[in-house]
C-alpha cells in the first residue's frame, strides 16, 4: 500500500528503509532525494542543500531515537540537584588559578541585566555556593559535592556515548581526568572574556578612540559583542570533542558547538523575554512564579547541547547517516563477501608490513563506515581481526595460513541465540552439527593472497 506522503513513510525513509518505488508527493520526493542521494555525487548548491537537510533530519531523528528528551529531563533534575555543589567546585577551582573574584563578577555582570527574579535567585545560589567552605565539609562532604558534579557528567558523556555507538567506556581514572579537565576550562574561558572586556572598557577608553579612530573603535565593538558566542561555542566545542568515549575530530566539533552556541544564545534571548509574562504568572505560583520557568530554561539548555552532540556526529559520518540501518540490509551472503574481502585485504597488508586503513578501505569499496565498523566487531570478537591506531586500522588477529574460510564464515554470521533459547535441544543439535561442517570446510585465507579481485 502507498504510504510514500505519509509521515509513516518519511520517518521510514530516516530509518533506512526504501521507500517506494514512485513517490506521489514532491515533498516525499524532495526528501528521499535529500536522503538517499549519495554525497559524494553531488557537487556545488546540490551538495549543500542535500547535506543540510540530511543533518536536520538525522539529527532530529537521531535525537528521538535516543530519547533526548528523557535524557535532558534527566539532566535537568541532576542540575538542580547539583547547582550550588556544580558552583562550589567552579569556585573552588578558580581560587586555585587566584580568579575566583573576576568568575564572581563576571556572573554577576551576566544576571545584572536579567529580571528581578533571576537576579534573586542567582543571587542567592552565590550567596550559598560563598558559604561553602571544603575544610569544615570534611572529606565525606567534599567526596560527596565532588560526586554529584561527577554524575552530572557522567550522564552526559552516557548520553553522548550513546549517540557515537562507544562500545567501552573510560576506565574511572580516565573518565575523572577528563572531567577535572572540563572542569579547567570553565574558568579560563570566563577568564579571557571577563579579561578582555576589562581591557578594553567600552564605556571608557572605546569613547576616547571612537572620536580619533571610529573604524577601530567600531570593530574592537564589534568584536566584543561577539565574545558570548565564541565562549559558548569554544565551550560547547570542548565538550563534543572531550566527553565522547571516541575519536572526535576538530572541525565536527567546532562547527556543532558554534551552531550550538548561537541556539544557546537565542534560548537566553527567549528567557529574558519571558519576564513580560512572569508577572501574570505570580498570579498562579505567587513567588516561586519564576521556577517554572528556570526548570525549562535548563531543560532547553540540556536539550540543545544533547541535540548538538547528534549534529556533530551526523557531521563526521556525513555520507554514512544510514550506516546502522543499512547494515540490517545487507544479506548473509553480501556480509560474507565483504567481511572474506576485509580479511583478505587485512592480510595483503599485513605482509607487506602494514595496517590496513579501514576509512581507506570504506572510500575504496563505497562501503559504509558505519556498517564495516559493526561488521569488523564481530570479526574482532572472534579473534581473527584486531584494530590497532586507535582503533582507525586492523591487521589480522592470527596467521593467515590459518584462519580457516569456514571459520570467517561463521564468525561472519554473528553471535547465536543461546542453547535452548528457541527450539529446543533437537534444533540446538542440528544446527551445531551445521556450524562444525562450516568450520571444517576446506580452505584458508592464505590461498585468497594470490587473487585480486575488485571492490
Amino acid at each position: 500500500m502507498p504510504v510514500a506522503g505519509t509521515g509513516a513513510a518519511r520517518w521510514a525513509v530516516l530509518g533506512g528503509v526504501d521507500a517506494p518505488g514512485s513517490l506521489a508527493s514532491p515533498g516525499g520526493a524532495a526528501l528521499t532525494w535529500v536522503w538517499k542521494g549519495r554525497l559524494r555525487d553531488l557537487r556545488g548548491l546540490r551538495y549543500f542543500v542535500a547535506a543540510t537537510g540530511r543533518l536536520l533530519f538525522a539529527s532530529l531523528w537521531g535525537f528521538q531515537r535516543n530519547q533526548g528528551s528523557l535524557r535532558a529531563a534527566g539532566l535537568t533534575y541532576l542540575t538542580m540537584m547539583g547547582l550550588v555543589p556544580f558552583l562550589a567546585v567552579i569556585f573552588a577551582i578558580a581560587n586555585g588559578f587566584k580568579i575566583e573574584e573576576n568568575l564572581r563578577s563576571f556572573l554577576q555582570d551576566t544576571v545584572s541585566n536579567s529580571p528581578d527574579a533571576f537576579r534573586k535567585f542567582m543571587s542567592g545560589v552565590l550567596e550559598v555556593v560563598q558559604r561553602v567552605d571544603f575544610r569544615t565539609l570534611g572529606a565525606l562532604g567534599s567526596l560527596t559535592l565532588i560526586y554529584l558534579v561527577l554524575s552530572v557528567m557522567g550522564r552526559v558523556e552516557q548520553a553522548f556515548n550513546l549517540t557515537w555507538k562507544a562500545e567501552t567506556k573510560r576506565n574511572l581514572a580516565r573518565r575523572y581526568a577528563d572531567y577535572v579537565g572540563v572542569l579547567f576550562l570553565f574558568p579560563a574561558l570566563v577568564l579571557l572574556a571577563t579579561g578582555l572586556n576589562t581591557a578594553f572598557q567600552l564605556e571608557g577608553r572605546l569613547a576616547g578612540l571612537q572620536e580619533s579612530l571610529p573604524w577601530l573603535a567600531a570593530i574592537l565593538r564589534s568584536g566584543l559583542s561577539f565574545l558570548p558566542f565564541l565562549m559558548l561555542g569554544l565551550a560547547a566545542t570542548l565538550v563534543f570533542k572531550i566527553v565522547p568515549n571516541v575519536r572526535v575530530r576538530w572541525l565536527p566539533a567546532a562547527i556543532a558547538g558554534l551552531v550550538t552556541g548561537t541556539c544557546w544564545l537565542l534560548l537566553q534571548w527567549v528567557f529574558l523575554k519571558f519576564q513580560i509574562g512572569l508577572a501574570q504568572a505570580n498570579a498562579v505560583y505567587g513567588s516561586l512564579a519564576f521556577i517554572p520557568l528556570f526548570l525549562f530554561y535548563i531543560y532547553f539548555s540540556w536539550t540543545i547541547l544533547l541535540w548538538g552532540g547528534e549534529l556533530c556526529f551526523g557531521l563526521q559520518h556525513l555520507d554514512d547517516l544510514k550506516a546502522s540501518q543499512e547494515i540490517r540490509k545487507w544479506s548473509p551472503a553480501a556480509r560474507r563477501r565483504i567481511g572474506v574481502f576485509l580479511m583478505q585485504e587485512a592480510a595483503k597488508a599485513f605482509l607487506r608490513g602494514k595496517t590496513l586503513s579501514l576509512a581507506e578501505f570504506a572510500g575504496r569499496t563505497a562501503l559504509s563506515r558505519r556498517s564495516l565498523d559493526e561488521l569488523v566487531k564481530d570479526l574482532e570478537g572472534a579473534g581473527l581481526l584486531l584494530r590497532v591506531k586507535a582503533k582507525e586500522a586492523v591487521v589480522p588477529g592470527a596467521p593467515p595460513e590459518s584462519i580457516g574460510i569456514g571459520a570467517l564464515l561463521q564468525a561472519l554470521d554473528g553471535p547465536d541465540l543461546p542453547p535452548g533459547r528457541i527450539g529446543g535441544e533437537e534444533l540446538d543439535a542440528l544446527l551445531q552439527a551445521a556450524r562444525e561442517r562450516l568450520t571444517d570446510a576446506d580452505g584458508f585465507l592464505f590461498d585468497l593472497l594470490d587473487k585480486d579481485p575488485e571492490p
